[in-house]
């Protein structure tokens, strides 16, 4: 950001939790949508997700190159963990999993997964989901207002398949 202050002609792009079929890879959210399909998920803390089809991550980092925009944020879907279990729940007829208030633990286990993901370390199998949203926005970031976004449960549907495509579920 600095560079680009000074005149480097560059764009930085955040994305939130990018999750499908188009991603090739077990992102920490979809890892977690597997441990729930599987029944090893016991619960998720309550707290939201932004979740972005890998898809909608794709185009948007192509918008992002023709329209030089400096800094640019896609969010996605900002998902109660509530609504994303319910709607998991729906398309794979598992039981609900409880959700626990956020204890001052969840944001420091968020942030040491995110650690371990960035240098490729084994993470931890967790028994409980932590949303990822929470203090994770820059603030003075610009989110695009025209850029339209793969319903949420078209999104999760197509990972669920996947996942059980793959022999991951």
């Amino acid at each position: 950001l600095e560079a680009i202050g000074r005149g480097l002609d560059a764009s930085v792009l955040y994305i939130g939790d990018v999750i499908g079929p188009s991603m090739g890879g077990l992102s920490p959210l979809t890892r977690t949508i597997g441990d729930y399909c599987r029944g090893e998920l016991r619960a998720a803390v309550r707290g939201e997700y932004a979740i972005v089809d890998a898809a909608d991550a794709a185009r948007m980092a192509l918008t992002c190159c023709e329209t030089a925009e400096e800094r640019t944020i896609l969010t996605g879907h900002c998902t109660e963990a509530a609504a994303l279990f319910e709607m998991l729940r729906l398309l794979t007829d598992r039981e609900d999993v409880p959700l626990l208030r956020s204890p001052g633990w969840s944001r420091w286990t968020a942030w040491l997964s995110e650690s371990m993901q960035r240098f490729h370390l084994e993470q931890p199998r967790p028994a409980i989901a932590c949303p990822t949203l929470s203090g994770r926005i820059p603030n003075g970031w610009d989110a695009p207002s025209d850029f339209q976004l793969r319903p949420l449960r078209d999104t999760l549907a197509e990972t669920v398949c996947w996942l059980r495509e793959t022999g991951k579920i």
